[in-house]
């Protein structure tokens, strides 16, 4: 064989070589965004410099007993402090209380989201029955080189969606606030409709078949719990595509 085989060969390889190590680089970068505990504070610069104060103080003691792993790391604590104030108010509701199982809505997606609690980890003083009414602070997940985005596995997104998103983080507040006032002043800021058709989705996905709930720590919340490998793999060729049609 001709010498300028040997080269063409050799080139071929370098350049699959290069090739496979950046989707190597792209599926470890976008993966990380979608499927490790450590997403959720994956957040744009640009949307933190524009977040206000928190409008509630989280209680580290309180985090500490349903989140030992963000309660204990400072600078994971610090980011999700900073980033809680990007999130909406929306309403929740305690569907389970053995297993502690909480559904919450998002106007975004039109859609619900469950995520349970091992009843150890929730705090002692907390008491609720069946069908109270909680306060999530509802974060979002989306990549801005995804045109189309598929949802997230275990949500069924609703006819009134605004197609912005790809995943729901629902972080809910009653468990992490110890003084009642400052969720009773934004539960009253969430309008009364809000409240009645949230419960009527929320009684409508119970009724129906659907996936199990979250870890509702808030470091695993943001993760599906069903499929969650196959969405995130498939977002990441999603974004790569969108990166080569740059």
């Amino acid at each position: 064989m001709a010498w300028y085989w040997w080269v063409l060969i050799g080139l071929l390889g370098l350049a699959t070589a290069l090739l496979l190590a950046f989707l190597g680089l792209m599926l470890w970068i976008f993966y990380g965004k979608f499927a490790r505990r450590d997403s959720f504070l994956y957040v744009d610069p640009d949307l933190l410099k524009s977040a206000g104060p928190p409008k509630v103080a989280v209680a580290t003691s309180r985090l500490r007993s349903v989140d030992p792993y963000l309660a204990e790391d400072p600078k994971k604590l610090a980011a999700f402090i900073q980033a809680l104030p990007l999130c909406d108010e929306r309403p929740a509701f305690v569907v389970s209380t053995d297993p502690f199982v909480v559904a919450a809505h998002s106007h975004s997606l039109d859609a619900v989201v469950l995520v349970a609690f091992d009843r150890l980890a929730v705090p002692r003083t907390f008491r609720v029955k069946k069908g109270a009414r909680l306060l999530c602070a509802m974060g979002y997940q989306w990549t801005t080189t995804v045109k189309v985005q598929r949802v997230a596995p275990d949500i069924i997104e609703g006819v009134g969606s605004y197609g912005a998103h790809s995943n729901l983080i629902p972080i809910i507040l009653d468990l992490l606030v110890a003084d009642p006032r400052e969720l009773d002043a934004l539960k009253q800021t969430i309008p009364e409709s809000d409240w009645a058709y949230a419960r009527e989705m929320v009684d409508l996905l119970l009724e129906s078949a659907h996936a199990p709930p979250r870890d509702g720590r808030p470091s695993m919340c943001h993760i599906p719990s069903t499929g969650r490998r196959r969405w995130a793999c498939s977002q990441v060729a999603r974004a790569i595509m969108g990166l080569a049609r740059r």
